[in-house]
């Protein structure tokens, strides 16, 4: 009797697992997006609490026939928004999200009310609001200050520079020496706000693209400047949320193309003065019809000394160790993300793989095939 009462248990487990096993292979990709960015409590509206779009949100698990969402997506090995998204979310344990205060944007937009709470250093119940992870140890670390002074750390993903939200009233904070009339002059991978200490970080991340070294109206003017002066405006104009402020930048990269000079950003964020220095040059013999005088001459000789202090070089491998003390833990997470993916397991597990390579996450035993 109790043999066939085991033999009962057992083939109903059996059962049952097939039943779920047939039910996920039914279910979109999007349904998994928690599996994939390995956040088991992400609420409904998570995206907001990071900056995203709903629109960004469902391009994360768009199909390659969707080719310009494709490019964020967990089924594209080169999608440096899947690789900053789950390394970044994943190393601050993604605590934001369960906050329904942090909430940079909403519906209608980014609001600006919290740009403004979060520069005066003015959310109600500040302790509600700080959080242990080891993102912010890693922030605190890379400043030199202590992990108590990045408790309040905000995360947000994809902010573009020249945003009315960042800006006092309805003053848009120039962005850049030139007068540019470009909608978008920068997107940031990731930016990060530290009210206590007041320092503005952005974060530009590279997995398998080099950086830009033109732009539409002006062909000289790389995608490094134009981080590094969007930056540095933020915190040193008045029409800014973020004036007085101190900025840093951080370029996020695989080891090996910045260590050999395999990339063209591996020579920018190596001397980020020479950089600023020919910079001048351009904005003086090549732009001058286009150079803001007021601007150059208030600012530019603060940029250029701010510059050495503030620019640096962070790689994913090293994020990578911050993620789990196991070695096994990317052999784990493909192995989940497959199991848990339905029809499309196999592709994000090759995506997955690929892209941890190209990030240059070597000996964690990823397994081969």
């Amino acid at each position: 009797m109790l043999r066939s009462r085991r033999w009962e248990w057992s083939n109903e487990r059996r059962i049952q697992q097939t039943r779920q096993k047939i039910e996920s292979q039914k279910m979109p990709l999007s349904d998994h997006l928690a599996a994939l960015l390995e956040a088991d409590q992400l609420p409904e509206s998570w995206h907001w609490s990071y900056g995203l779009t709903a629109a960004r949100r469902t391009s994360l698990t768009a199909p390659p026939q969707r080719k310009k969402s494709y490019r964020n997506s967990f089924l594209n090995p080169k999608s440096e928004t899947a690789c900053t998204l789950y390394v970044l979310g994943c190393v601050d344990r993604w605590v934001q999200a369960q906050h329904a205060a942090i909430a940079p944007r909403n519906e209608d937009g980014w609001d600006s009310r919290f740009f403004q709470k979060a520069s005066q250093n003015n959310f109600g119940g500040r302790e509600s609001w700080c959080f242990t992870s080891p993102f912010r140890s890693w922030i605190a670390d890379s400043l030199g200050v202590t992990a108590e002074q990045t408790a309040d750390a905000v995360l947000i993903f994809e902010c573009e520079m020249r945003n009315s939200a960042l800006c006092v009233g309805d003053a848009i904070c120039p962005v850049s020496f030139l007068d540019t009339t470009q909608k978008s002059w920068c997107l940031q991978d990731a930016i990060v706000l530290l009210p206590k200490i007041q320092r503005l970080i952005v974060i530009e991340s590279k997995l398998s693209s080099d950086m830009s070294r033109d732009t539409s109206e002006f062909p000289l003017v790389s995608q490094a400047i134009r981080g590094w002066e969007s930056a540095f405006m933020l915190t040193r104009r008045q029409e800014s949320h973020f004036y007085g402020w101190t900025f840093q930048s951080i370029l996020l990269c695989p080891r090996k193309p910045f260590e050999y000079r395999g990339a063209y950003y591996s020579y920018v964020f190596s001397d980020p003065t020479d950089h600023v220095s020919r910079y001048r040059s351009i904005l003086e013999r090549e732009y001058p019809h286009r150079l803001n005088r007021e601007r150059f001459d208030q600012h530019f000789e603060d940029f250029q000394q701010s510059v050495a202090d503030a620019i640096s070089v962070a790689y994913w491998d090293d994020l990578a160790h911050l993620i789990s003390q196991e070695d096994s833990w990317i052999t784990s997470y493909m192995a989940r993300i497959r199991a848990a993916c339905g029809s499309d397991g196999d592709a994000v597990y090759h995506a997955a793989n690929d892209r941890f390579r190209l990030a240059g996450i070597e000996g964690w035993h990823i397994e081969e095939e």
